[in-house]
C-alpha cells in the first residue's frame, strides 16, 4: 500500500523541525509556500499540518499563522525527586504507622484487582533529625506482600518487594501527579507537625506492571520546605539540559 502524500509531507516537515532549522516559537511555512513546494492540493497540506499540530510540533494561531511549538511535548523528560535531606541517612527514620489488609471496593476497582485479589494499606511517616517530612499512604497489591510479614519490614516498600519478589517498582511504568494543597488537611498537618495555614505538596503515584496490573497506589504529603524537583531533558543532539 502506498503511503499517503500527507504522511510523506508530515514526516519531511517533522524531520526539518527536529533538525533545528527553526527556533521554538518561530513562524513556520505558510500553506501557500508548502503547496508550491510540494505541488499538492491545499487539503493535503492542511492535513499534514494538522497532524504536526496534534503531535505537538506546531501551533496555529487564528489570523496570525503557524508557529513551531515552544513546549516540550513529546520530548523525553526525566524527573528526579530531589530530597534536600539526602546524605543524612543515619539521621533519617521511617515509621510504619499502620499495616492492614484493605477492603474498599472502590480501591480494588481503581487498582483493577480481580475478585480474589486484595491489597495492603500501609501508612508511614518519614522523618529526618526528628522533623517529620513525608506522610504517606500506600496501597500495595497483596500478591506483593509476604504472609506473616512484620509491619516495620515495610519501612522501605520498594526494597522489601525487590528482596521478596525480584520486582523493582522503580523501574516499572508510573504516573505521578503533584500539586499544592493549601492549607494542609488536618490529619496531614498533625502528622507533619505543621502550624497555622501551611501548604503541603501532594504526590499521587500509580505504578503499573507490563501486564497492565496496578501494583501500587501511593499518596504522599511532603512538607513544602523539603520539596524540590529536577527535570532533565535530552535535546535533539542527545545533550542533556536541566531545569530545576
Amino acid at each position: 500500500m502506498r503511503t499517503p502524500k500527507y504522511e510523506l509531507i508530515k514526516e519531511d516537515l517533522r524531520k526539518e523541525i527536529e533538525s533545528k532549522k527553526f527556533e521554538n516559537g518561530q513562524r513556520f511555512y505558510s500553506e501557500s509556500e508548502l503547496i508550491e513546494r510540494y505541488g499538492v492540493s491545499s487539503i493535503t497540506i492542511v492535513r499534514a499540518i494538522r497532524e504536526l499540530v496534534n503531535m505537538g510540533y506546531l501551533v496555529r494561531s487564528q489570523g496570525k499563522g503557524t508557529f513551531v511549538s515552544r513546549t516540550r511535548k513529546r520530548r523525553l523528560v526525566e524527573l528526579t525527586d530531589m530530597e534536600p535531606w539526602k546524605g543524612y541517612t543515619e539521621r533519617e527514620t521511617v515509621e510504619v504507622l499502620s499495616f492492614e489488609r484493605g477492603g474498599d471496593p472502590d480501591v480494588r476497582r481503581s487498582m483493577h484487582l480481580g475478585p480474589t485479589e486484595g491489597y495492603q494499606r500501609i501508612m508511614r511517616i518519614r522523618s529526618c533529625e526528628g522533623i517529620p517530612i513525608v506522610y504517606q499512604r500506600s496501597y500495595i497489591a497483596s500478591r506483593l506482600i509476604k504472609e506473616n510479614a512484620e509491619p516495620q519490614e515495610y519501612s522501605s516498600i520498594y526494597r522489601k518487594v525487590r528482596e521478596d519478589f525480584g520486582i523493582s517498582l522503580n523501574d516499572e511504568a508510573a504516573v505521578e501527579v503533584d500539586d499544592i494543597i493549601f492549607p494542609a488537611p488536618l490529619e496531614v498537618a498533625e502528622a507533619l507537625k505543621l502550624e497555622g495555614d501551611t501548604p503541603v505538596v501532594r504526590e499521587h503515584k500509580i505504578t503499573t506492571l507490563a501486564t497492565g496490573e496496578v501494583v501500587e497506589d501511593a499518596l504522599s504529603y511532603v512538607r513544602w520546605d523539603y520539596f524540590k524537583l529536577k527535570f532533565s531533558s535530552l535535546d535533539r543532539s542527545g545533550a542533556r539540559s536541566v531545569l530545576d
